[in-house]
């Protein structure tokens, strides 16, 4: 006879996670779409995995329904043992980005038993005067050789009467609710590219981000380099910071040996060009408001007019994430063709500037944008 399901209208959703054995992979293009569905009241009470390479980060999933894993086994996650469903789903996760993608994590944390910040009143810090750093400490690759001396300098380090207090954490040995507290209180989060970038989605809205990025692994392809401040943005402050090249280090001409170069390797953090991002982010702590207008982080300055989060060491063919981001003429075969800027939408010739890294130059070194 055709089988019943155990109890009548259960159902059994199958994910196929991309990349599953990164944990910043998983959590930024499965387990934060997981989140926003949950967010929306959504997300099926019963969810198989092909497999998982950090079984930790399933805790909120645990804690609401069942999770099992049906191809590779998984410390911590039980195996789906055979049974009957009235109802089998083959879903493929489609990832969210900016303020969707916070809403999910916080959906996330609140499984947790942590409160749901109002992302109507963001803020620089939880202390006017007081700025709490974190940065991440990695083992193996792309670790900051001089970590100990930056910690030290940065906790001597004050700018227009506010005290930095720095300390650097080693996440991947804290359990999920120690993340979570830990960035909870923290108002600058520090990280090498990577996967601990994405615990930036457990600090509250409006505090900042720095992303150390290897000289060379700067010139990769937007969405490679992008693909952490994709989630991160609308509801954060991001910062981008390029090390500069090794000492050691030979001169390669070829663009994707300079990328994979760049990528993995181990730096030197100068202490000088963090402490000036970390002036940026208290000079607009002391000189701007924070709004939340259009679901989006936008600053107010009195001294100034918003700008967004540039980068100097970028070059000018970058796109720059923040408020009021705008985006290179040199990309307009990504995302949105139609619109070259988002914010100010400018009319007339705009003369692009060649980079050669992405290849020759093109026929026509101009293009018409219409408003």
């Amino acid at each position: 006879t055709w089988p019943t399901a155990r109890k009548f209208g259960e159902s059994l959703s199958l994910i196929w996670p991309f990349f599953e054995v990164s944990h910043g992979d998983f959590v930024r293009d499965t387990l934060i779409p997981l989140g926003y569905m949950l967010h929306n009241g959504l997300l099926p009470r019963s969810l198989a995995f092909s497999g998982v390479g950090h079984p930790a980060i399933l805790e909120p999933l645990q804690r609401r329904g069942t999770v099992c894993t049906f191809e590779r086994e998984a410390a911590g996650v039980s195996r789906c043992s055979s049974s009957c469903h009235s109802n089998i789903s083959f879903c493929q996760v489609k990832p969210v980005q900016g303020r969707l993608a916070w809403n999910g994590m916080a959906a996330l944390d609140a499984t947790l038993g942590f409160t749901i910040p109002d992302t109507k009143r963001p803020a620089a810090s939880a202390v006017i005067g007081h700025l709490q750093v974190v940065i991440a400490a990695r083992a193996g690759r792309r670790f900051l050789l001089n970590l100990p001396q930056v910690v030290s300098q940065c906790n001597a380090s004050t700018h227009r009467g506010w005290f930095c207090h720095c300390k650097a954490i080693s996440f991947g040995k804290l359990s999920l609710s120690e993340v979570i507290h830990t960035m909870r209180a923290a108002d600058v989060f520090v990280s090498m590219h990577g996967g601990d970038v994405i615990n930036g989605m457990h600090l509250r809205p409006g505090r900042a981000v720095i992303e150390l990025v290897n000289h060379g692994f700067h010139t990769a392809s937007w969405l490679w380099l992008n693909q952490y401040f994709r989630v991160l943005k609308h509801t954060l402050h991001l910062e981008r910071l390029v090390l500069p090249p090794a000492s050691n280090a030979t001169f390669v001409s070829a663009w994707i040996s300079k990328v994979r170069n760049g990528w993995n390797a181990n730096a030197t953090l100068p202490w000088g060009t963090l402490k000036l991002k970390l002036n940026t982010i208290i000079d607009r702590a002391i000189d701007c408001t924070m709004s939340d207008a259009h679901n989006r982080l936008q600053y107010i300055c009195k001294n100034r007019p918003a700008t967004s989060a540039i980068d100097s060491n970028l070059d000018s063919n970058r796109v720059h994430i923040g408020a009021n981001r705008r985006r290179s003429p040199d990309k307009l075969s990504l995302g949105r063709p139609h619109q070259a800027f988002r914010g100010a939408r400018p009319s007339g010739k705009i003369t692009k500037k060649h980079n050669s890294d992405f290849g020759p130059p093109p026929t026509s070194t101009s293009q018409t944008l219409r408003g």
